[in-house]
């Protein structure tokens, strides 16, 4: 989530946010909160009051069995590291 506002110079001043969640059941496993995946611009904007929204409707995770996980290296740990082979399966259960 994204949003700007003018600072004291009249300059926009940019600020994100993540919105965690309680998580599915797939990534319960991994975790105790995952990050909202949706239209963040929607979300967004309810989430800051700039829009009417029902707060019931507001992030909630994706339904059980809709998320696929597998290992991978752990080379995904750094940023320094960036490529599709980080992406690839490896050898053992998720």
């Amino acid at each position: 989530m994204e949003s700007g506002a003018p600072s004291s110079d009249g300059e926009t001043v940019r600020t994100s946010a993540i919105i965690t969640i309680r998580p599915n059941a797939e990534a319960a496993v991994l975790h105790d909160r995952i990050c909202r995946r949706s239209s963040c611009r929607r979300i967004g904007r309810a989430w800051l009051g700039e829009t009417e929204a029902d707060p019931a409707a507001l992030p909630h995770p994706a339904p059980d069995h809709t998320l696929r996980t597998w290992l991978v290296n752990r080379a995904v740990n750094a940023p320094r590291n960036n490529g599709p082979e980080l992406l690839e399966a490896i050898a053992g259960e998720a």
